[in-house]
């Protein structure tokens, strides 16, 4: 008691109160810190965390998984990139295959990667897609984005295909949310129907 009183008086005589910094701390403005980048092959892999500085505290950054993140650890062999990154509270892990892009945000859940040789703004991009039912769902993002991004309409299959059955015995389906020619669209498509997105 006498240790915990004195750590008060120490606070209060400095000009800080335990109220007044947990207050400073929350308003501070955070941004993107990469905790680890590894871009390589099963076998083989590099160090990417030096590519991705310009990330850094910024509220969103766009990265691509190439050999520019850190030369080609694995020759001919398909690679991938994964991300953990945080905004101050948790961490975000990401992966990307080879030629594959996205973009990190503390604004709002990152965008689902695409093709490389996409640019964002044209065609379907798809911001979110959850499949299941209840309060039991699955990210279906990647599924939809390899299909969709970048295209002016796609088809796709809603089954368990997507992310796996989040909800066994129980009938699911997938919410999606996306943009295309700067509006943004959403839609619901049952379990075992084909969902249709497009630039309407």
């Amino acid at each position: 008691m006498k240790k915990l009183i004195f750590f008060l008086f120490i606070l209060t005589f400095s000009g800080l109160s335990v109220a007044d910094h947990h207050h400073r701390g929350a308003g501070a403005r955070v941004g993107l810190t990469i905790v680890d980048a590894v871009y390589g092959s099963d076998r083989r892999s590099c160090d990417a965390r030096r590519a991705l500085r310009q990330c850094e505290g910024r509220g969103q950054c766009e990265i691509f998984a190439s050999n520019r993140l850190c030369g080609d650890p694995d020759r001919g062999t398909p690679k991938t990139l994964l991300v953990r990154y945080t905004c101050g509270f948790g961490v975000e892990t990401i992966y990307l295959r080879e030629d594959e892009a996205t973009l990190l945000s503390c604004s709002g859940r990152s965008r689902a990667p695409f093709s490389g040789r996409q640019q964002f703004g044209r065609g379907i991009e798809i911001l979110r897609a959850d499949y299941g039912s209840g309060r039991s769902f699955c990210d279906a993002g990647y599924a939809f984005a390899q299909q969709c991004n970048g295209r002016s309409e796609c088809r796709v299959y809603v089954n368990n295909d997507l992310c796996g059955d989040p909800r066994r015995g129980r009938r699911k389906f997938a919410d999606i949310e996306y943009r295309c020619g700067g509006r943004i669209y959403q839609d619901q498509v049952q379990e075992d129907a084909t969902a249709f997105l497009g630039c309407r």
